[in-house]
């Protein structure tokens, strides 16, 4: 569980926010796209982000970053938009999409 939100993640989901850590720390070169990024967690990528009941803080929170400012801005300059408006496209249907920030 998160202690800052209250949100319980799954070990699965732990182990991914950490990989995920680790395979953007190495792309200095921010050539990763979020479907290279999902491949390489086994995952696929209307699963990043695409839950809005978890606030982007506590997933900012999870991959290491204290600020979801600085993670905003690092998921922007590394895939070209901001988490946001990633969550909107993976959100089916737009449902959902606009209910966190």
């Amino acid at each position: 569980m998160d202690s800052n939100s209250g949100i319980a993640f799954t070990e699965r989901g732990l182990a991914m926010f950490a990989r995920a850590q680790e395979i953007l720390s190495d792309d200095a070169g921010g050539r990763l796209t979020i479907t290279d990024l999902a491949r390489e967690l086994g995952t696929n990528s209307t699963k990043m982000l695409a839950d809005p009941d978890i606030p982007i803080a506590p997933i900012a929170h999870m991959v290491g970053y204290d600020h979801q400012a600085s993670f905003t801005t690092a998921f922007k300059t590394h895939f070209g938009l901001p988490p946001k408006e990633a969550r909107k496209l993976a959100a089916p249907s737009g449902i959902g999409a606009d209910t966190q920030a």
